[in-house]
């Protein structure tokens, strides 16, 4: 998750933590709905996004890219299109990286 954003903002994985909450806390709220009506998980955004910031931590200068896009975001990308569900923030983040 934090490839798509080091991608685009051209930052560490310590800086997106530290400067794109927002944004991070909107992907994951975007990508937990998809979950949710794909395999009925159902796990509080802010939980997931402290989480996914604390294991973060222990690579603060890391550059994480995007990678094994079929089984990662490209399992997201397909499971809303079959939903018919929206999912504007991750499209237009991996637009914005040419990876859609």
């Amino acid at each position: 998750m934090f490839g798509v954003f080091c991608e685009r903002f051209d930052m560490t994985v310590g800086e997106v933590a530290e400067k794109r909450r927002p944004e991070i806390h909107g992907l994951v709220q975007e990508l937990s709905r998809i979950g949710r009506m794909t395999i009925g998980v159902e796990i509080p955004t802010d939980h997931l996004v402290g989480r996914l910031v604390a294991y973060s931590e222990p690579i603060p200068a890391f550059r994480a890219r995007v990678g094994a896009f079929e089984w990662r975001h490209g399992w997201f990308v397909e499971r809303a299109r079959a939903l018919g569900a929206a999912t504007p923030v991750h499209e237009d983040l991996l637009k914005s990286i040419g990876k859609l």
